[in-house]
């Protein structure tokens, strides 16, 4: 009678299954938790004081002025040139890196 007990014990008891979520919930809660992360970063950025970016522009302009004269009846070559260039604009430390254009 012991072995028909035993028997009988063996069989009515299952092998237990590991319980583990299907596919819908992991993927749901990976889709939260993206989105929980996603909002966090854009409250960051939107809690971040915008300050406007004003672009700094040096305009410079190079003028270059040649003077050709040539002397009538003069002994040699009797031609001679004179180069002027000058520049306007300022010359001080900028804080960043200016945008430049050429005129």
């Amino acid at each position: 009678m012991e072995a028909t007990v035993a028997m009988t014990a063996v069989t009515t008891t299952r092998p237990r299954r590991a319980t583990t979520p299907d596919r819908v919930t992991v993927m749901l809660l990976t889709l939260t938790v993206f989105l929980v992360i996603l909002a966090a970063l854009a409250w960051q950025m939107r809690s971040a004081p915008a300050r406007p970016v004003r672009r700094l522009v040096v305009l410079r302009r190079v003028y270059e002025t040649r003077v050709v004269e040539t002397v009538v009846g003069a002994a040699g070559a009797g031609s001679s040139v004179t180069r002027s260039v000058s520049s306007s604009g300022s010359a001080s430390a900028l804080p960043a890196a200016p945008t430049t254009r050429a005129s």
